[in-house]
């Protein structure tokens, strides 16, 4: 099922098709595909096809224009990047509460009015 790009996206993706033309001519050397820029941003399975091609390039462009292009297209959470590694619960560690913080929020009034003075008597700046 091919899901149609929204009307008011159709003439916001300038820089999707300046990425997709630069991919013509590496396309057409290394695999002899020729590729349909028009048919790629409008048919969302025809693009997954031709980006799992790319991908496979021994071109880094043409493999960094497919990757820039699939997430643009199929978003982060939809593309084939690899997936970020979740830290076990175990290795997080709770920060103990700091016993300086904890007095500087409960200072008495004397050490308070202490610091006011302070700031006037080395100067503000």
């Amino acid at each position: 099922m091919v899901t149609p790009i929204p009307e008011r996206r159709k003439f916001d993706h300038g820089d999707l098709m300046s990425y997709a033309i630069r991919m013509i001519i590496p396309m057409k050397r290394e695999f002899g595909v020729a590729l349909d820029v028009q048919h790629f941003l409008h048919d969302f399975a025809y693009a997954k096809e031709v980006l799992d091609v790319a991908l496979s390039s021994q071109d880094t462009r043409l493999r960094d224009n497919a990757s820039y292009l699939e997430t643009k297209l199929f978003g982060p959470r939809n593309s084939g990047g690899k997936p970020m590694a979740k830290t076990p619960p175990d290795a997080v560690t709770p920060t103990a509460a700091k016993p300086a913080e904890e007095d500087s929020t409960q200072l008495t009034e004397d050490q308070m009015r202490a610091r006011m003075i302070s700031k006037y008597k080395i100067g503000l700046r």
